[in-house]
């Protein structure tokens, strides 16, 4: 029970707050929370936890911009998820499978500029999860809409930007509103453009929190 208790604790602490704190603009601690909950946890740990713990970490350094950190930690993250394939797991930590990986490098490598990889990565991700998962299919368009404005592609990123909005409108989640809001900033550099002036017109009147 004790082990148990530490092992839930080491999730609430470093992924559950670690990416609370990333996704409020600080990832300084967030990557202290995830260590933090990493150095706790008991020898029988999971190995898709130890996976989770090393992706959240993965995340922090590549918001402060440390590629080789966060090269290093999505190493480590994806030999700790490959290990423990097949292996029983609490169902809390059920989620986090080989596409919800690729969810985490997308951001990544999306923060650290690799837009290539960050499209291929997010496109593995929405093909790995459920349709089911509205959320989740929400936020990871809308980082794909991001990363293809990041990358010139405006007309492709206003599609998909459609395509997140439509999603996000399905669902009551706060953070999929974020990301959407996050990909109308994104796209100020070509506010003048038909296709963004379309777009956020669409935001406008179909998820109207996100402007």
């Amino acid at each position: 029970m004790e082990s148990d208790n530490r092992t839930f604790g080491a999730y609430l602490l470093g992924v559950s707050l670690g990416h609370l704190a990333l996704h409020c603009g600080y990832p300084s601690h967030g990557l202290r929370m995830a260590q933090i909950g990493r150095s706790g946890l008991p020898a029988e740990a999971p190995e898709v936890l130890h996976a989770c713990l090393w992706a959240v970490i993965a995340r922090c350094y590549a918001r402060l911009g440390d590629a080789l950190s966060c090269s290093t930690a999505l190493r480590t993250g994806e030999r700790h998820l490959a290990r423990g394939e097949g292996s029983e797991r609490p169902e809390w930590i059920g989620y986090f499978t080989p596409a919800y990986l690729s969810d985490e490098v997308a951001h990544c490598m999306f923060d650290l500029g690799s837009h290539r990889t960050a499209q291929h990565e997010v496109k593995q991700a929405v093909a790995g999860v459920g349709a089911g998962r509205v959320r989740r299919l929400a936020i990871d368009t809308a980082l794909f809409a991001s990363s293809l404005a990041a990358a010139g592609s405006v007309d492709e990123a206003c599609s998909r930007g459609r395509e997140a909005v439509d999603l996000a409108a399905r669902t009551t989640s706060a953070r999929a509103v974020q990301r959407v809001a996050q990909l109308r900033a994104d796209l100020i550099p070509f506010e003048d453009t038909a296709c963004v002036i379309d777009l956020i017109d669409y935001i406008r009147t179909t998820l109207p929190a996100a402007l």
